[in-house]
């Protein structure tokens, strides 16, 4: 390890880091800035001399340290639909969205009614999937998948999702497209009616997000043969 060689070659029996190396090549002394990465990571120099091999796992895991491990991560991570929907998705899991109620904390805004339904104020809770029109395209969509059942709340759609994702099954795979098409779709039509005056039905927007799914899952051939016994023109 160029380390340990750094330390038998230049820290004699002094330690490495109190040594002023001037005459050091260009590599050397990029390896010892590497203490302040060993110093976060927790490791002495005393244990990387001693160590027999090193484990770039290790080393990571030490400095990545500890973090809450997300429900929802299953439902982004290879997620088979388009980067596009994938972003809005992670967004809207992080409540990272700007949602008319976050902008009315901030002052941005005084309204707070959600643009789909002109009924109740706007939120994440609210537009996935509690509002009247998105909570329409999204039973259709589930309608369309062979799933009967009605839209839940956000949290619980987000569990459901995760939980549904886990499997790798042509079913599983179309869910997270779906969903994660869905969302997109949803905060677009929201843009629409606020930045453009422009509104559309729920119908045409079901047909897209079928019709999208349909043309980049069928491109797979483990979603091919599924995807064919569905209804591609709803």
């Amino acid at each position: 390890m160029a380390l340990q060689w750094i330390h038998a070659y230049y820290g004699k029996a002094h330690p490495i880091w109190l040594n002023v190396l001037k005459q050091a090549s260009l590599v050397v002394r990029k390896n010892m800035k590497a203490k302040e990465y060993i110093e976060t990571a927790g490791v002495s120099m005393d244990e990387i001399v001693n160590w027999e091999k090193f484990s770039i796992k290790t080393m990571y895991l030490r400095l990545k340290s500890t973090f809450q491990k997300m429900p929802w991560k299953k439902l982004i991570c290879n997620n088979g639909g388009l980067p596009k929907w994938t972003f809005i998705l992670i967004l809207a899991a992080q409540r990272s969205l700007l949602t008319r109620d976050r902008l009315a904390k901030w002052g941005i805004t005084d309204e707070t009614v959600c643009p789909l339904c002109t009924v109740e104020n706007e939120s994440i809770e609210h537009l996935f999937f509690s509002c009247s029109f998105s909570t329409s395209v999204w039973s259709n969509i589930l309608s369309w998948q062979g799933l009967n059942r009605p839209a839940l709340g956000w949290q619980e759609e987000l569990k459901t999702a995760s939980d549904y994702a886990k499997g790798n099954s042509a079913d599983a795979v179309i869910y997270k497209m779906s969903i994660a098409a869905c969302v997109h779709q949803i905060w677009q039509e929201r843009n629409l009616r606020i930045f453009q005056h422009q509104s559309r039905p729920a119908t045409p927007i079901i047909r897209m997000i079928i019709q999208e799914v349909v043309g980049k899952g069928a491109i797979q051939k483990k979603l091919s043969r599924k995807l064919s016994e569905l209804n591609f023109y709803p």
